[in-house]
């Protein structure tokens, strides 16, 4: 969605498989996060953030598929800007419910991302790094160690 241009943010999901601990379950675990991209002069993602925390009392609903995830997840598929502080994010609890969350301070994620990229004059993050990103802040949030 647009924010100012040439800023837009969206939402993403990321897909981590667990490592072997002895089960070998190879799990599914989900992480939701904000995206701010900047068009112009060039495609270019300039913020990524660490797993978007939601509220433990929405995320009891049944994991429909037990057999491959272990734990709560939101797989987010909708975004709408509320206003310069606010988004809301839609999408679904376990595969179960479908929710909307609003996230509140998106101007000050927006203002330093847009300050820092003015700094920056690179062609953005190389391939593969913000996987990589997305994977290590997951293993510290969760203390879970996940496949590269």
């Amino acid at each position: 969605m647009l924010y100012k241009y040439p800023y837009y943010v969206s939402v993403a999901h990321g897909t981590h498989f667990r490592t072997c601990d002895g089960s070998c379950n190879y799990k599914r675990y989900y992480t939701v996060h904000v995206v701010v991209i900047k068009v112009k002069p060039d495609f270019k993602v300039v913020y990524l953030s660490g797993n978007v925390p939601l509220p433990n009392k929405s995320l009891e609903v049944p994991i429909v598929r037990h057999k491959y995830i272990e734990h709560s997840f939101l797989f987010p598929v909708g975004l709408l800007v509320e206003d310069e502080d606010s988004l809301i994010i839609g999408g679904h609890i376990n595969d179960h419910s479908s929710v909307l969350y609003r996230l509140s301070g998106l101007r000050e994620i927006m203002n330093k991302a847009i300050a820092h990229d003015k700094l920056d004059t690179g062609d953005g993050p190389r391939p593969g790094v913000l996987q990589h990103y997305t994977r290590l802040t997951t293993e510290r949030y969760t203390g879970f160690k996940f496949y590269v």
